[in-house]
């Protein structure tokens, strides 16, 4: 009431002026454009692909970004999953003995932080344990990117392998030199490209696309957010589950092709389950950062192309021979019946005939049954 009251008493003449320096500039804010952006790719891929890529670009308009956190989903482990491999990480810990009685310790404590930190050797310890465990790291590659000649990059499973990635980088480590971060710059520049495995994908699946969602954190030298700004949490209850298809032989643990499913289908035996629920999951408000998530599609697969590069040509025909002579089957994804391309249950050189006759003679197409 007060202030319509101050509107009236000062007049109408006056109301324009109140526009412009109070409603103008709320409108302004709410139409402004983020100060960061973070996008991945949409890409496509064929049937069994390997090592495709996936470029993840970032936008920085106003403040220097010297480190970052970012999480990525695959919501299809059906379709693809990150390239990645296994190594084995080793952890040592030292311990000094407080108390002994004879040639057992009674009591003891943990002295790895007063052992690692002491460059002279003057911190004594009685024994060391080494603890190992399995670790799934991501392959990526920062050449030509905002992150190249960072001191720290490293990407890893945060949970369900191949389906989640979490990487995170630091531009200058304490100690040696100075390794600027990223100046604020204009459009989306590459940030990291990181690969991607590809399933085999039947051809009559229609739905042949998976999101590649992304959330992230940045940090400015000081270690602030950036941009500066309150983190909005989303509580996600989200999962999946699969029947596998077709499994690589019938004693195998390794299935080609799965089928999703509700969880809650009756009767159902599930292969795999894939559940990310209740995630507390957090993201900056929208004015100041945009999130633009990706795509990778696996095109229809070409019968006859048995070298997985779109196309049925005479290097298909070099192909299939190296699959029957060189004892290479395990190098190839196809399911086996792919490689018999005149269809007789049989893989010979009779395939090689069929193949070479439907590219130069105008034979009957091969068979993908």
């Amino acid at each position: 009431m007060y202030v319509a009251s101050r509107i009236m008493v000062i007049g109408w003449s006056n109301i324009l002026i109140l526009y412009l320096l109070f409603i103008s500039p709320l409108t302004a804010v709410s139409q402004s454009s983020p100060e960061l952006v973070v996008s991945v790719d949409s890409v496509e891929a064929w049937p069994g692909e390997q090592d495709v890529v996936l470029t993840i670009s970032l936008a920085n308009y106003v403040d220097t970004v010297a480190g970052l956190e970012l999480w990525l989903i695959l919501n299809r482990p059906d379709i693809c999953e990150f390239t990645a491999m296994f190594d084995t990480l080793y952890d040592s810990t030292f311990w000094r003995c407080l108390e002994w009685s004879g040639p057992d310790c009674l009591d003891s404590i943990d002295v790895t932080d007063s052992v690692l930190s002491d460059t002279g050797g003057n911190v004594e310890y009685d024994w060391i344990v080494i603890d190992t465990s399995i670790a799934w790291f991501a392959q990526f590659d920062t050449t030509g990117t905002l992150l190249s000649g960072w001191e720290w990059v490293k990407a890893k499973s945060i949970g369900d392998y191949g389906n989640n990635l979490f990487i995170d980088a630091i531009a200058d480590l304490p100690g040696g030199g100075t390794t600027p971060g990223i100046e604020p710059q204009q459009g989306l520049t590459p940030l990291i490209k990181i690969y991607s495995d590809v399933f085999y994908i039947p051809d009559e699946w229609t739905d042949r696309t998976a999101e590649i969602m992304v959330q992230g954190v940045f940090y400015d030298p000081s270690g602030n957010t950036v941009p500066a700004g309150a983190i909005i949490t989303d509580t996600i209850i989200d999962s999946s589950c699969f029947i596998c298809d077709y499994w690589y032989d019938p004693d195998s643990t390794i299935c080609l092709s799965y089928t999703m499913l509700p969880c809650d289908t009756e009767g159902v035996l599930f292969d795999s389950t894939w559940c990310c629920d209740t995630i507390l999951q957090g993201h900056f408000d929208s004015t100041l950062m945009q999130i633009i998530n990706g795509e990778l599609s696996v095109r229809p697969h070409v019968c006859g192309d048995l070298n997985n590069d779109g196309e049925v040509n005479i290097f298909d025909v070099i192909t299939l021979i190296s699959f029957i002579y060189e004892g290479h089957q395990d190098e190839y994804v196809f399911p086996i019946s792919y490689w018999d391309t005149n269809g007789d249950g049989f893989i010979n050189i009779f395939d090689v005939v069929y193949l070479i006759s439907f590219l130069y003679l105008s034979g009957p197409p091969p068979v993908c049954d």
